[in-house]
């Protein structure tokens, strides 16, 4: 007999009944899902079938999802009639294709300890076990954690034969930060007024604050709420402005939008030219996802779920409905009682390890089972010339983290890395991100280098933790191997530095970058990247300066803006004065990622992947007058003061007072920054103002400057890791 799995909406649609028949059968083993959410998951393209290719008989059935770089599968069925015929593994096969289509870097599988036959055939599917918690109050069951690692197309299939890495990127898709949804009206009514599909909106919001997600909203959401808004208390409206907003774009984008989208979601009212004004307000929603470069939009409208292959195809935009988002995001553990949200009030002191400090991070190792052979390395003192950092994690919880790493020379620009965790501890996250920051920074002084870190398979949230920071597994390794990798550029990168660079990268991995600097006038602009036998892929910017990152690479086509910051918000934010250390600080110091807090109208002078130069001015005796430092512009939106003075407490340094007095009109435009570059020569006021930077008023708000003037800028103050 023989099968064929499908996959598109209008063939897998007429199947949902036989679905949700055989969800039932096996509701022991699946859990719950709402029967609704199977018809969702078709809409979305998340749903897979199985069918006799004679008699189109219902065969089985994969729902999947996931949020990147990790797609999930939640459940696979196969009917009776059809089992012992490899249904299943062509199921598992679909799925691993569009995965890898859609540029995710693994895909996960959640079973059962004691489905004993589930666990052995996602393992002859190539999935391995990597990590057992506890299961549901309820059943009590142990839940092990499967993951198979995909064959996304990467750097790594440029090297050839070369011994070092290049699997440092996928190809295609958006930089490995947390992905960034918008929602629509309707999700926030789910969770407010209690609706079948709060469940799936709540678990987004607890993931919100997880970060492993971001949540946002267009400036549209405000307007449709506020057009039958009587003026009075409305829950809803406060709890829609507490969230980041990103404005929709200019009417004519809209218009060239609406032309472009409106007669694939509303087809018939298209047609008559009778769209209404909820048609309106959606197209401006999706205007907005799309012109910011958001990951996907959050609706639970069937024309808009409908038209998510469109979107995904054209945009590269996810349409997700709550309970298919929801089952994708893994849930906090809220039965840890060291789970803490507030993680910024939290005391982190991160350090070197003196004399006195060995002994106890040796005995941290052993009590977490390291073989006695890598403590001996990890901890070896190195040579006298060039002696290795040990850096020891702590909090009131105890030891959260050791690392280890050898300094590299321009002879030899390759550094092993030792990471050891306990993943117990609530404050490790913001560690873990300083720690691989600080190494990736200290061994990239040199210029271009390869930074190994050894990091056991056993250490999941460590390793996702490395993987955002662009390591990857080593070239013919597998994930429980250990060893990940990355290559880190060093810092600026421009037509200065491009050609001497970009050698030093072929020597190092065999990847051959362009002959000229990329110009930078998008974040999604395609960097072409080829080997010695001229096998060519093209790679989003954003992605290269993720994957090579500490790293800023200046094209004259990159937005650029000025904006001043006081000397001990400076102070404050960037850990000191022209070297960042590893010394206690507040926690927004020692984050790769920082937030920084403007007028709302600075909103426009500042773009989502340009570059920000920070001018830190004069306070009575303090301060330089001078701009200090630069950063790649992640992402800015909109936030009133409430909502900002959140934001600022986690990843910002401003107090509530602070934030409200910078948010003009109850609002402040939010800026999360990374690749931060501190200049060796603060560049002063009245250069500043020779190079176009600043006018007559000083540099007393953010504004745009031209990619001449911001070259000049970067000349002159020579910015460093």
């Amino acid at each position: 007999m023989a099968f064929e799995i499908i996959r598109s909406r209008e063939e897998v649609l007429p199947y949902i009944s036989n679905v949700q028949e055989a969800a039932d059968l096996e509701r022991k083993s699946f859990g719950f899902l709402p029967k609704s959410a199977y018809a969702d998951f078709a809409l979305q393209g998340r749903l897979l079938v199985a069918v006799d290719e004679k008699s189109r008989e219902f065969a089985g059935y994969l729902a999947f999802g996931g949020v990147p770089p990790q797609a999930r599968i939640f459940q696979t069925y196969v009917a009776p009639k059809a089992r012992g015929q490899g249904v299943g593994d062509r199921l598992i096969s679909s799925a691993v294709e569009i995965a890898e289509e859609r540029s995710y870097l693994s895909l996960r599988a959640s079973i059962a300890d004691d489905l004993g036959a589930a666990k052995e055939f996602y393992r002859r599917n190539g999935f391995r076990p990597m990590l057992e918690k506890q299961g549901g109050k309820t059943t009590q069951r142990k839940i092990v954690v499967h993951v198979r690692e995909l064959a996304t197309p990467s750097l790594l299939d440029l090297c050839g034969e070369q011994p070092v890495i290049a699997n440092t990127l996928a190809i295609t898709g958006r930089s490995k930060r947390s992905p960034l949804y918008l929602l629509d009206l309707n999700v926030v009514f789910d969770i407010t007024k209690r609706r079948p599909n709060a469940l799936g909106a709540g678990r987004l919001f607890a993931a919100a604050m997880e970060n492993s997600i971001q949540l946002g909203i267009s400036s549209e959401f405000i307007v449709e709420l506020e057009r039958n808004w009587d003026g009075g208390s409305d829950p809803i409206l406060e709890m829609a402005r507490a969230l980041p907003q990103y404005r929709t774009p200019a009417r004519e984008r809209i218009s060239e939008f609406r032309d472009l989208v409106g007669p694939i979601l509303f087809p018939h009212r298209w047609r008559q030219g009778a769209l209404t004004v909820r048609d309106e307000s959606d197209i401006a929603h999706l205007a907005t996802v799309t012109s910011e470069g958001a990951d996907g939009f959050i609706t639970s409208e069937k024309a808009i779920l409908g038209a998510s292959e469109f979107f995904e195809r054209n945009f590269g935009v996810s349409m997700i409905s709550p309970p298919v988002l929801g089952k994708s995001i893994e849930a906090p553990d809220r039965n840890s009682a060291k789970y803490r949200i507030e993680t910024g009030e939290l005391h982190i002191s991160i350090d070197d390890v003196g004399e006195s400090g060995f002994a106890e991070v040796e005995a941290f190792l052993e009590h977490s089972g390291t073989p006695a052979s890598v403590i001996s390395e990890a901890m070896a003192l190195g040579k006298s010339h060039s002696p290795r950092r040990h850096i020891l994690a702590q909090s009131e919880e105890g030891v959260c983290a050791f690392a280890s790493w050898s300094p590299t020379t321009v002879s030899q620009p390759m550094s092993r890395l030792y990471l050891f965790a306990d993943e117990r501890n609530s404050a490790l996250q913001p560690i873990l991100d300083r720690l691989l920051d600080a190494a990736s920074r200290d061994v990239a002084k040199i210029g271009p280098a390869i930074l190994e870190a050894i990091i056991p398979a056993d250490l999941p949230v460590t390793r996702n933790m490395a993987m955002r920071l662009g390591f990857r597994p080593s070239a013919n390794e597998g994930m429980r191997a250990g060893k990940l990798q990355k290559l880190c550029l060093g810092g600026l990168i421009d037509s200065r530095n491009w050609t001497t660079t970009t050698r030093k990268v072929e020597e190092l991995s065999g990847i051959e970058l362009p002959e000229d600097v990329p110009m930078g006038t998008s974040p999604n602009e395609l960097v072409c990247i080829s080997n010695s036998a001229d096998e060519i892929i093209r790679v989003p910017l954003s992605n290269l300066e993720d994957a090579f990152s500490p790293a800023i690479i200046f094209g004259t086509g990159r937005a650029c803006a000025i904006t001043p910051i006081k000397p001990r918000y400076a102070e404050s934010l960037f850990q000191g004065t022209l070297q960042p250390s590893l010394l206690d600080a507040p926690q927004a110091a020692i984050l790769r990622e920082k937030r920084f807090f403007g007028d709302a109208r600075t909103y426009s002078a500042i773009a989502e992947g340009g570059l920000l130069f920070f001018y830190e001015s004069k306070d009575g005796i303090r301060g330089r007058g001078a701009a200090i430092a630069v950063a790649r512009v992640k992402r800015r939106y909109l936030a009133p003061s409430e909502g900002a003075s959140a934001l600022s407490r986690e990843k910002g340094v401003l107090s509530a007072q602070e934030v409200a007095k910078v948010a003009k009109e109850n609002q402040a435009c939010v800026t999360e920054f990374d690749n931060l570059l501190l200049f060796a020569k603060p560049v002063a006021l009245a250069k500043l103002k020779e190079l176009g930077c600043a006018d007559d008023t000083n540099v007393v708000t953010a504004r745009k400057i031209t990619s001449s003037a911001a070259s000049d800028l970067l000349a002159i103050g020579v910015p460093h890791v």
